[in-house]
């Protein structure tokens, strides 16, 4: 239905915003990785229902903790991207969601251009 895919868009850009603050955050990514292996109270009824409209494929990706900061860009482009496919969004969600992904696969570019750099020097 409509308002189950403005939801799931919905999510999805949520979930893309997250992996894009952990790598703005990234020094903090072994308390996430402790408080993420912890179970609180209540997250199995999400774990529930996010089975409910999803499949595996998708979970395995939108459920993961980044091993470093490439990944961590490439699934919140990806989130960003899914968000994109889903159908009737409003123009203003696609044009916020298009900035998002753009934003994303800027900071993407701009990591490898300082990795070059740093290998250009040593």
């Amino acid at each position: 239905s409509e308002t189950s895919g403005g939801l799931v868009s919905f999510s999805l850009g949520i979930a893309g915003d997250c992996y894009l603050a952990f790598i703005s955050r990234w020094s903090n990514m072994p308390m996430y990785h402790e408080q993420y292996s912890n179970d609180e109270e209540g997250e199995q009824g999400i774990a529930l229902e996010i089975e409910k409209y999803t499949d595996e494929k998708d979970r395995d990706w939108t459920i993961k903790q980044p091993r470093d900061i490439p990944e961590g860009l490439h699934l919140s482009a990806l989130c960003y991207s899914k968000a994109l496919d889903v159908k009737n969004l409003s123009a203003a969600d696609k044009t916020s969601l298009k900035k998002r992904l753009g934003n994303v696969k800027n900071e993407l570019g701009v990591f490898f251009m300082n990795q070059s750099t740093t290998l250009m020097q040593n």
